[in-house]
């Protein structure tokens, strides 16, 4: 026997068919909600793969203290940058009203690309260098579909004073709260697939001196597989 249901919006009868239909759509999730849950879930088991490779090679006995390396792993990476020429911070050199001294900004870049809120200020004298160091985090490139990619940390900056009183340029400043633990774990112990190196991409950044009556000059930092550079963004013009 045909049976006729009724639709919320309207008065019109829907037969068996239309019914089926229009509950289906109803009780089917959104597609975003599918992929959001797939990728969470996708996360939850990739710690677990890599520490099976790792526990392979190294042994059964080692699965352990591997699924809680590999995991330590997978907490650092968000605050890595692919070597493929993405921004790591954003510096501004300003003049000051004393003749030789200028003030330095500096704003770690995150991995979406947007300032953070980690900047730092300090003082250099005037057309004084910069030195920028940071760790790098080496992968073999099959680890790389499992979220564990070769990346570099922008760590500490050189040659930039906190108080404009005593200038030294030997003075090391630390960003992105410098070395993180599994990095420091890592260069002491590497992984079959994995190694850290601290300082291999450094840039020396040399900024021509301002004049009080010129603009602040902005730089940015960027790495790639090449190392460290800088692009100056904007030039000191005349104020």
């Amino acid at each position: 026997m045909r049976q006729l249901y009724f639709n919320e919006d309207d008065d019109e009868p829907l037969d068996d068919s239309e019914y089926e239909e229009d509950l289906q759509e109803v009780n089917e999730p959104p597609r975003q909600h599918l992929r959001q849950k797939q990728q969470r879930k996708k996360r939850h088991w990739l710690p677990i793969v890599v520490a099976l490779i790792l526990g392979a090679i190294l042994g059964g006995s080692f699965l352990a203290p591997a699924l809680q390396q590999v995991q330590l792993a997978y907490s650092v990476m968000p605050t890595y940058t692919a070597l493929n020429r993405q921004s790591v911070a954003q510096v501004i050199i300003t003049a000051t009203r004393k003749q030789q001294l200028e003030t330095v900004s500096i704003t770690p870049f995150d991995n979406n690309h947007h300032l953070t809120s980690e900047k730092i200020s300090c003082f250099i004298r005037k057309g004084e260098p910069l030195l920028f160091q940071g760790d790098v985090l080496n992968y073999v490139q099959g680890l790389n579909s499992l979220g564990l990619y070769t990346g570099f940390k922008l760590t500490r900056v050189v040659g930039c004073s906190i108080n404009a009183n005593v200038l030294d340029p030997n003075t090391a400043l630390l960003l992105n709260n410098g070395d993180d633990p599994f990095f420091t774990q890592l260069q002491g112990h590497p992984w079959p697939l994995s190694t850290a190196s601290a300082n291999s991409s450094s840039f020396t950044l040399r900024p021509e001196p301002l004049q009080s009556n010129q603009q602040p000059e902005t730089y940015n930092l960027y790495i790639s597989q090449n190392g460290l550079s800088a692009e100056l963004l904007q030039p000191g013009g005349q104020k």
